[in-house]
């Protein structure tokens, strides 16, 4: 992929694999990489019980590392953090909510590309 930095979003969203845009449409298809396993915590709460896991995306790759502080009738979860795919991120989009449309009709796009498609829902930067 092109370097994003100089791309429009919307360049962006038409560079980003099959897999990333179904994601981003979609949401990921998670699947635990790594179960529950104990960590200690710096500046945790004295004597608390925390665990980590680790879920990959089956289509992207993308990764969620997920810390929870573990009671003795539930979870709480403290804070989560996503390790990207390169040409995953999309520079300057801003939070996928206000691009959603953008990245389904790429989606549309592509499956309608090799389509006799009437005019109107040609692509204008095709």
């Amino acid at each position: 992929m092109p370097k994003t930095a100089k791309l429009s979003v919307t360049e962006q969203i038409q560079h980003l694999s099959d897999n990333a845009l179904v994601c981003r449409d979609l949401m990921h298809a998670w699947s635990v990489d790594r179960p529950y396993y104990r960590v200690d915590v710096e500046g945790g709460v004295r004597g608390g019980f925390y665990v980590e896991r680790t879920k990959g995306c089956m289509r992207c790759g993308t990764q969620r590392v997920e810390l929870y502080r573990v009671f003795r009738d539930r979870l709480e979860l403290i804070r989560s953090h996503y390790k990207y795919p390169d040409g995953y991120l999309i520079a300057g989009a801003g939070n996928v909510q206000a691009i959603r449309g953008r990245i389904r009709r790429e989606g549309v796009r592509r499956v309608l590309e090799d389509m006799e498609t009437p005019e109107a829902l040609k692509d204008e930067s095709a």
